[in-house]
């Protein structure tokens, strides 16, 4: 029987702090870019284990987009420790069943998994930025036709997913609504906000909410840079009605 230690070695690092109740992107990579869900019954898997481990720990899920080697969540939790249990439990049963599958040992992920908290208009934004990923990897032509994501149900061509227990979208958005805003590309300089944000774990916000989520989180603040920007210079989040501030950091 597989001792401690083998099962830690399986277990992702969990994130330090988490600000209960705002909405972060998540994303979990694979050890070495490796395709480990690859397969329908992998992510079928993944997906059950997601589902289940959001469920226990009251974790709010508003977007899934399942990749071949890695995978994107907008979520928010009522605890601090509730999004590191759900995502540390859920990675670490999918690794042991697929080691099972593979009669392999070892981490099959690519340590903590990468989360930056975002203000409303920034979570509008990712929800659309997680639905878009396979358009944008070329694995289909539009992303309601992506099987293992939430954007099916949201453009009104699938059945809810069991583990969307929350809408980040503008209220009232309707399923042509969303079609039209998948259908466009995101923006450069959001798509830019986004990962640089997720991968450094730093907010995404405006000015004044950045401040603050960065002093809950022990952050230090932002640091100006060039000139400041003309008033009212914001960047187009794709969703019809909103705008997205240009964001420092």
């Amino acid at each position: 029987m597989a001792g401690p230690s083998a099962n830690m070695a399986r277990m992702p690092r969990f994130a330090r702090n988490v600000i209960p109740d705002v909405p972060y992107h998540l994303v979990q990579r694979a050890s070495h870019q490796a395709f480990i869900l690859d397969g329908d019954d992998r992510r079928a898997m993944l997906m059950s284990l997601l589902t289940e481990w959001s469920a226990r720990e009251q974790v709010r899920v508003a977007a899934v987009t399942l990749m071949g080697n890695h995978f994107h969540l907008a979520a928010d939790s009522p605890t601090p420790e509730g999004m590191s249990r759900f995502l540390g439990c859920a990675c670490a049963e999918f690794s042991r069943f697929l080691n099972s599958l593979t009669r392999r040992r070892g981490p099959n992920w690519q340590g903590r998994f990468w989360a930056a908290p975002m203000d409303q208009a920034h979570a509008e934004a990712a929800v659309a930025y997680i639905e878009r990923n396979p358009v944008a990897a070329g694995l289909v032509p539009n992303a309601a036709t992506w099987r293992w994501s939430s954007a099916a149900f949201h453009c009104g061509a699938g059945p809810k997913p069991s583990i969307i227990t929350a809408d980040y979208r503008p209220a009232g958005t309707t399923p042509r609504t969303w079609r039209e805003v998948l259908a466009r590309p995101t923006e450069d300089a959001v798509r830019a906000r986004i990962r640089s944000a997720t991968s450094s774990g730093r907010p995404l916000g405006d000015d004044a909410w950045v401040d603050r989520m960065a002093a809950l989180l022990g952050l230090p603040p932002r640091r100006p840079r060039g000139r400041p920007r003309r008033d009212g210079a914001k960047v187009g989040t794709g969703v019809p009605g909103t705008d997205l501030h240009s964001v420092d950091g």
